[in-house]
């Protein structure tokens, strides 16, 4: 590798180059609805997405549509990042910035401010509100008062943008959600959350904390959101374009390798990207370029995508390489993954009876019929059979095994000869496992 085609490193930072995942199309719909007054008010739209998934970056891109269809009577825009404000009261927080908006009052600014701080310090020397209801007592009734007051004030549509709310505790998650309920006795309100619905739903139910429990989270978030969204996933073409924007030819032919060892989710494929610089690196400095051929490339990526998304494969690979090279050769022998579950899920139940009577070994007869009763083997059949972005990275680490087994025959068969070949891949494995510190 020329130092001209060397990777940098990039930030997590939510990006522009995020937009490469088709966020831009969407994006757009999603501010129609409120450039156009299409929706009722109040309203609130929950954007679901996992860790990374690009939540941040499209709420972004909506608001810079609207900004760029900005009228004179356009909604006020308020974008609340409440993970910022964690250490702090979050609802005074919002409150505050909200009102900054409409009210021209400086005393009664003033005294939103004071409640904010004071808040604050509650929150960080652990001040129950019980605990201070004598010393706020009279600022939190004032709160109702000055709500009737904003109502009055408020004299345009107000579209409430919140943001990185996974990223807080859980009960900073469900003040968050209690203090926008308040805002929603505000006509004029709109509110769109982004957040991963599963922390959520979790999180009310943990405050529960009993078997009555169980969906009652589901229930909540139904009730708190009129429409919820979820962040595209894009297919491999555009996660293609998406990394290559980013790294320009350092993988050569191995972008659609690596996008498809990995979740299709910006920030973890920025991790990827990372990681795969990192250990080049590494390797180049300490073995030279030699030890980084196009085996021990790909050898790479699928490491870095089963190490970092699927922890309990990696496990059996640490221990040795050879199970999971087994399984990848079976699930290159499938096109569909509906087949290979059917299959496998099939061959798992003949094993339950045949297990007692079958030798736990590989020998130079082995098979698959026999191969998939090794312990290492059978469990991570087990994991590919629920788990079909496991399969996929098995998958293609399989075609090219396969590809390299020149004697390798379509049947359900691998001979003493075919194993023998797969020594130096067992090596490669190791070593990639070494270089990468992982």
């Amino acid at each position: 590798m020329s130092k001209k085609e060397e990777s940098k490193f990039v930030s997590d930072e939510p990006a522009i180059d995020d937009l490469e995942f088709g966020f831009s199309d969407h994006a757009e719909i999603v501010a129609d609805l409120f450039a156009n007054n299409e929706l009722p008010k109040p309203f609130v739209i929950g954007l679901n997405g996992e860790w990374g998934s690009g939540k941040t970056t499209f709420l972004k891109e909506v608001i810079r549509n609207l900004e760029d269809k900005r009228t004179k009577d356009d909604p006020i825009i308020i974008y609340f990042s409440s993970w910022e404000y964690e250490r702090a009261d979050v609802f005074a927080s919002l409150l505050y910035k909200i009102s900054d908006k409409f009210v021209p009052n400086k005393k009664l600014m003033n005294s939103i401010a004071r409640f904010a701080f004071d808040a604050a310090l509650r929150k960080v020397s652990g001040m129950t509100f019980g605990d201070a209801k004598d010393h706020f007592g009279q600022l939190y009734e004032g709160i109702e008062t000055f709500r009737d007051k904003l109502k009055k004030m408020i004299d345009k549509d107000v579209i409430l943008f919140i943001d990185d709310l996974d990223r807080c505790d859980t009960d900073t998650m469900l003040t968050m959600l209690e203090s926008i309920k308040w805002f929603l006795t505000i006509d004029r309100v709109l509110v769109v959350i982004a957040v991963d619905m599963e922390k959520i739903e979790n999180a009310w139910e943990l405050r529960y904390g009993n078997n009555a429990a169980k969906g009652i989270g589901k229930d909540h978030t139904e009730k708190m959101f009129q429409l919820k969204l979820s962040i595209p996933t894009k297919p491999y073409v555009d996660r293609n374009r998406f990394v290559e924007r980013m790294r320009g030819s350092v993988f050569k032919n191995d972008v659609e390798y690596f996008v498809k060892s990995m979740p299709p989710n910006p920030r973890k494929l920025k991790l990827g990207l990372n990681l795969y610089h990192f250990i080049l690196k590494k390797v180049i400095k300490l073995h030279g370029i030699e030890r980084a051929n196009s085996d021990y490339l790909r050898t790479l990526i699928t490491w870095i995508g089963i190490h970092s998304h699927h922890r309990d494969i990696a496990e059996f690979v640490k221990v040795a390489p050879e199970p999971v090279m087994i399984v990848a050769l079976m699930c290159s022998k499938s096109d569909h993954y509906l087949v290979f579950q059917d299959a496998i899920n099939k061959r798992l139940q003949l094993t339950n009876i045949e297990r007692e009577r079958t030798p736990f070994s590989l020998t130079k007869r082995l098979v698959f019929k026999s191969a998939i009763l090794i312990p290492p083997v059978l469990k991570i059949l087990e994991i590919c059979s629920t788990n079909k972005a496991a399969f996929d990275v098995l998958q293609q680490y399989g075609n090219i095994l396969k590809i390299n087994l020149d004697g390798y025959s379509s049947q359900n068969h691998i001979g003493a000869d075919e194993l023998q070949k797969l020594d130096p891949y067992s090596n490669i494995f190791n070593n990639v496992i070494n270089d990468s510190m992982l």
